[in-house]
């Protein structure tokens, strides 16, 4: 290959081949080494026309040798960086030039890497004129600039070297970027002074072109005259296209008056410090400027430094952020806050909360006695000398105040949690006090409220006649109640942390164990359990245990109400025994099913087997045929159809043959209409019938049975009409022996409401010649009742025809109330369990969730972690379950004292008198609701009774009618008074919504029942009416039809109409 080697004579010679190789020759033979070398531009020539393969190759073979020799002789470094800054290409000049040590001569060892960085690599300190070159390269590079050209001097080893660089975009490919560098000769000095103003203004001008401020010369008008490379970086136009623009063309619209406004001023002699306006870019940025502008008048120029506030406005607004933030936390605290200044306690600064806490406005710089001076005596200014005198905080918890509120002009009482803290300057010395505040008023009330709550219902708990035993998930005592003691003779010490069975026999824990289970299963249960006291007796109880849960829903433990039973057995044991020795069974028919019960006493009298399943048919038919089967049959068809009951003595054949006399009682039960069953008892009355049958058969015989059975005869001649009486026949009735026995004398001793009984069953007996009998009540000389039965037997002559009648009188008072005695002690036993199981159910159902949820709540407020929100929403959640439970206690206390003992004396009570008043008090619901009350008391006005009961009992039929009434017609209610089978009765009759009994019949006078969800209640209205009359010795029953109205029928066992 030829080796060119190319003179270019003296500098400027060099200087002109120079450019022009550079801007044109040598992109040439570049590109024709890199088309050779990437084969691609090559290919596309070869479409162009080129059709001769090897000429072509050939062509290309001698440029491309042509160009290398070329390019390595010349004596100019050049190198090509790609649009990375990457090193693509270096001619062999660096070779020759590297003795200089320039650093922005690279050799060709460093192909590949990053221009820039091994030029900047390469600068030292002390050069800052390459550094500023190298920055002019970059801006080329960068299309900041079209070209950059300069002569500039490098020093090393104290040796200067001067060269001419020139730095353009390859004219092919405008993403690479060509250098070249040559050495040039020392300029000549023409004049010292000028040589050394021009390397001055070189010096200047690269100093301002470094500046990271921007630096500019305009005309009066604003136009651009000179500018520095950081505005050309800023604004994104090069030097030539700025100096031919105004300065207000980059300004931003809205502050181009704001900035014409300060050059008219400058302008015009006046001082203009600094001027901050916004400008917008290339890319159409806009940004923060602040100007220090000179004005050269005699000149007519603007001199103009500029520096870019981006990051200054950043702070400015994150200051402004901060403070706004900081001003929105304190005045939206959730709690009171704020500062007073100096020893007299001047109020620098309060938020809202603290305003409205105090009641005021405006009390900034005002002492906290000017603003309160109720609280002088407080001890608050104490402690805040105390805190400024001291600089040690103080808090204060739940503390009492008393604050004058000036627009409600009053004292309001508070309790509060604050915190004083000392305020130090920057000097470190006590300036003021930091001051917190919480009003806590609702919770510490509320916490009261609960110790109120807590106190009254350990005193329910205490005081309660059953044992209430808690027991955790491992069955050992958490709580007893004081019963439990005196039930057990331990102490509530001596129980707490065992193990309920503990205190059991070994029969009763293993029962205990798999009743445990079943609360662990979220089973409720009754169970009888026997426990041993402490003085080694046996106690048998009836415990009704419910499950407990957390509000997790997790298994806690078990609460027992727990009943001594002990006397209880002892006495239905003795029921038992008494019931069998009187041979008195008893039965019942399942009339919907058809099943019927027998107790094993009756199954003894009829002599059947213990496991005999007996129907109602097998029954009848074991009665005697003729008078007591037909009896039978009729007195058990007018019951189940119209709820007539019955007390017959009848003969029967027992399933062995024999034949018993029996005493067969029986009623009906009704639900909506129907009746559902009958029941009764069957007594065995032989050895009395065969009694009674030797006393008529026998005079001697009579007065034996009379002392002995305390039956009294009588005798009725039926020609003479002459009638006696026995001695024991008067003691009966209490009338002096020596009366006249007759017809006229016996009936005003009936009771009245039997009279009518008395005479049918005489009228329909002796015209017949019937042997019959009737049992009836009489008044004793004490007001009290007594009860007899009368029977009797005609004797016929030997034609057939009635000459005597001979009767017998038996006293039924002790027996009656011995029997009466057993049914009320099984009735208020029946009663007590009721009680017990609906007490029970408060307990365990209505007082357990919401003291639950006050013990976890209160647990809650503890924290001080919660904010101010959620301390409110816990106290409002607690303040609701407080009333919840106070509602529950005052329906306890209300239930408890309607069960309680009746004290209070009957009086006689006008029915019409008590509807008026009860519809004068709530005339106004009446009249609005469209109510009409119909009453009938023509039958009976004036009733004996407690006033305060009726008067309940009235009030609340009345107002459930008027609150279940339908909507779309007027309510009716109707109420009456009647006699019916001597009983004095009621009956309230409404046109309301009704009750599904379907469904519902079962729980219609229960507590907490309610049947219609979109009318407000509490279910507590009829369970009351039933609990008041049953007080009254009453009862209630119901018949009702959805959509067509309900009727409630009260009858009254005792004399209330005497």
């Amino acid at each position: 290959m030829p080796h060119f080697k190319m003179d270019f004579g003296d500098f400027e010679n060099q200087r002109n081949w120079s450019l022009l190789l550079n801007r044109n020759n040598i992109k040439t033979y570049f590109l024709n080494i890199r088309d050779h070398e990437n084969q691609k531009p090559f290919k596309e020539n070869l479409s162009t026309g080129l059709h001769n393969l090897k000429v072509v190759n050939k062509t290309i073979l001698d440029q491309s040798a042509i160009a290398t020799n070329v390019l390595s002789n010349l004596n100019l470094h050049i190198a090509i960086i790609d649009s990375d800054g990457s090193l693509i290409s270096v001619n062999g000049d660096c070779e020759h030039s590297s003795t200089s040590k320039n650093p922005l001569h690279v050799s060709k060892s460093t192909a590949g890497s990053n221009y820039f960085t091994v030029c900047k690599d390469g600068i030292s300190v002390q050069n800052h004129s390459v550094a500023a070159i190298l920055k002019q390269i970059a801006a080329v590079h960068n299309k900041q600039k079209n070209n950059f050209s300069s002569e500039y001097v490098y020093k090393f080893l104290e040796k200067e070297k001067y060269f001419l660089i020139n730095v353009f975009p390859l004219s092919e490919d405008e993403s690479k970027t060509v250098i070249t560098h040559q050495t040039i000769p020392k300029p000549k000095k023409v004049d010292g002074s000028t040589a050394e103003l021009k390397s001055k203004l070189a010096e200047y001008k690269t100093l301002v072109d470094s500046s990271l401020d921007m630096i500019c010369t305009l005309k009066s008008d604003g136009s651009f005259i000179t500018v520095n490379y950081t505005i050309e970086t800023i604004l994104g136009y090069s030097n030539a296209k700025l100096t031919a623009k105004n300065l207000i063309d980059f300004i931003y619209e809205d502050d181009i008056e704001l900035t014409l406004n300060a050059f008219n001023k400058l302008m015009a002699g006046k001082k203009v410090p600094l001027i901050e306006n916004r400008c917008v870019n290339k890319s159409g940025t806009i940004v923060p400027l602040l100007w220090s502008i000179n004005f050269d008048e005699e000149r007519q120029l603007l001199y103009c430094v500029g520096k870019v506030i981006t990051e200054k406005k950043r702070l400015e607004k994150a200051i402004i952020a901060e403070r706004d933030q900081f001003d929105n936390i304190f005045q939206n605290a959730p709690a009171g806050s704020g500062m007073l200044r100096g020893p007299n306690h001047v109020f620098e600064m309060a938020n809202r909360f603290y305003l409205k806490f105090v009641d005021q406005e405006n009390i900034v710089g005002k002492t906290v006695l000017e603003v309160m001076p109720e609280v002088a005596g407080q001890g608050f200014i104490k402690i805040l000398d105390e805190v400024f005198a001291t600089g040690k905080s103080y808090v204060g918890k739940e503390v009492y105040v008393k604050i004058n509120n000036p627009k409600s002009r009053g004292l309001s009482e508070h309790y509060i949690n604050f915190v004083y803290q000392a305020y130090r300057n920057s000097v470190g010395v006590i300036d003021g006090i930091l001051f917190f505040l919480n009003d806590v008023t609702e919770q510490v009330l509320a916490k009261k409220r609960i110790e109120s709550s807590e106190k009254r219902y350990r005193q329910i708990l205490e005081t309660a006649q059953e044992g209430i035993w808690v027991i955790d998930k491992d069955s050992r005592t958490a709580f007893v109640n004081k019963k439990i003691c005196e039930i057990f003779g331990y102490t509530e010490e001596e129980i707490i942390g065992r193990k309920n069975s503990d205190f059991m026999d070994a029969e009763s824990q293993k029962a205990a164990q798999l009743s445990f289970k079943r609360r662990m299963e979220g089973k409720s249960e009754n169970i009888e359990l026997t426990f041993i006291s402490k003085k080694g007796e046996n106690i048998l109880t009836n415990v009704s245990v419910t499950p407990i849960y957390d509000e997790h829903d997790q298994f806690t433990g078990a609460l027992g109400m727990l009943s001594n039973i002990t006397e209880k057995k002892h006495l239905e044991n003795l029921l038992e025994k008494s019931n069998r020795l009187a041979r008195i069974g008893s039965w019942e028919v399942d009339v919907t099913t058809g099943s019927v019960f027998w107790s094993a006493i009756t199954k003894e009298i009829r002599e059947v087997e213990a496991d005999f399943v007996p129907d109602l048919p097998t029954g009848i038919d074991y009665f005697t045929e003729g008078f007591d089967k037909q009896t039978i049959k009729s007195r058990i068809d007018q019951c189940i159809k119209y709820g007539i009951p019955w007390d017959e003595e009848l003969q029967i054949t027992t399933f062995k043959g024999n034949l018993k006399w029996v005493r067969t009682i029986g009623e009906a039960v009704f639900v909506n209409g129907k009746c559902s069953k009958i029941y009764g008892s069957f007594q065995d009355i032989t050895e009395r019938k065969i009694a009674v049958e030797k006393v008529l058969r026998s005079e001697s015989r009579l007065n034996v049975a009379q002392l002995i059975a305390q039956v009294g005869s009588w005798e009725i001649n039926i020609k003479t009409n002459n009638q006696s009486w026995s001695a024991e026949f008067c003691r009966i009735l209490e009338v002096e022996e020596g009366t006249v026995p007759s017809y006229e004398t016996f009936y005003p001793l009936i009771y009245r409401e039997d009279r009518a009984k008395v005479l049918k069953a005489m009228s329909e007996a002796f015209p017949k010649q019937k042997d019959s009998s009737f049992d009836f009540r009489f008044i004793r000389k004490n007001g009290e009742l007594g009860y007899a039965s009368s029977e009797w037997r005609f004797e016929f002559d030997s034609s057939g025809n009635p000459i005597n009648i001979y009767g017998i009188l038996r006293d039924l008072t002790k027996e009656k109330k011995d029997e009466n005695e057993r049914a009320k002690m099984i009735s208020d036993i029946t009663q007590r369990n009721k009680d017990l199981e609906q007490f029970s159910y408060i307990i365990s159902h209505n007082l357990r969730a919401p003291v639950a949820n006050i013990i976890g709540l209160a647990e809650e407020l503890k924290y001080e972690s919660h904010d101010a929100e959620s301390k409110l929403m816990l106290t409002e959640a607690m303040s609701s379950d407080v009333k919840r439970l106070e509602n529950v206690i005052a329906d306890l206390n209300t239930i408890l004292q309607t069960k309680r003992e009746i004290t209070e004396r009957k009086e006689l009570v006008s029915l019409s008198e008590l509807v008026d008043n009860i519809k004068h008090s709530i005339n106004d619901l009446i009249e609005k609701r469209g109510v009409y009350i119909k009453t009938d008391f023509s039958e009976i006005d004036n009733v004996n009774i407690i006033k305060s009961y009726i008067h309940s009992i009235f009030y609340n039929l009345i107002s459930n009618s008027i609150k279940y009434r339908k909507l779309d017609s007027d309510a009716v209610i109707e109420i009456k008074s009647y006699i019916s089978n001597g009983k004095f009765c009621l009956e309230f009759k409404d046109n309301g919504r009704g009750i599904d009994l379907e469904t519902k019949g079962d729980q219609i006078f229960g507590l907490y029942k309610r049947f219609h969800s979109d009318t407000e209640g509490k279910g507590m209205g009829l369970y009351m009416v039933k609990t008041q009359l049953e007080a009254l010795g009453g009862r209630i029953t119901a018949v009702s039809k959805v959509n067509i109205g309900t009727t409630f029928t009260l009858d009254f066992e005792n004399n209330t109409h005497n």
